[in-house]
């Protein structure tokens, strides 16, 4: 991927092509960017780190989306918290491996869709994530979480998306809570594993 680019640019896409190499820090760091997209390139490493970079300088990027990238990691990057405005994260059908990093998703307050599907990912769902308010979408699914599904998810009055099906390790009950946030405008997708006596209507198991 190109290093260099105007400190004045909001908005860059460079999803479906076959850029190779790693992921410039200077891409993530750019003054002025909103929107960032390199979904599906032939990337390799992880997300770069932000920690050498000034700790009081603002990240403004809201969306940043880099799916099908062949990014891989012993864990998501725990610095994500400084990114306090994204409201989309996209990393999905990668190779990201380890826990999901608690402290970093609980300081992303304006966060609204997240999707970490299609990786490793392991242990199990960060209750934190049930006071991240303005969050509309979680999409775990096709990873090897495990443990329930935490009933802090049903603080979420705003949450319409919850995918977690191609997690096998998982068990127990979803919290009928959480299928009542928005009766019938829910979409819940889980392993038939976990039991789900409220899911009905447009509510489906996934083996």
């Amino acid at each position: 991927l190109p290093t260099a680019f105007t400190d004045t640019l909001k908005y860059l896409d460079l999803s479906n092509n076959t850029f190779t190499g790693t992921i410039p820090q200077e891409l993530l760091a750019l003054n002025a960017m909103d929107f960032l997209k390199i979904s599906h390139n032939q990337l390799e490493g992880t997300i770069p780190s932000l920690e050498t970079i000034d700790p009081n300088k603002p990240f403004p990027i809201r969306s940043f989306e880099a799916r099908g990238c062949n990014l891989l990691g012993a864990n998501l990057p725990t610095n994500l918290n400084r990114l306090s405005s994204l409201e989309i994260v996209d990393l999905g059908e990668n190779s990201f491996f380890g826990p999901i990093p608690t402290a970093a998703m609980s300081s992303l307050l304006a966060l609204k869709r997240i999707r970490l599907d299609g990786n490793q990912l392991t242990s199990t769902i960060p209750p934190l994530l049930g006071f991240l308010s303005l969050l509309v979408e979680i999409d775990f699914s096709n990873n090897n979480l495990d443990g329930t599904v935490p009933s802090e998810l049903s603080n979420l009055k705003r949450l319409r998306v919850l995918s977690l099906e191609g997690n096998g390790l998982l068990d127990g009950t979803v919290p009928e809570s959480i299928c009542s946030i928005a009766p019938n405008a829910m979409e819940v997708d889980v392993p038939c594993a976990v039991q789900c006596g409220c899911c009905f209507g447009n509510h489906t198991c996934e083996t």
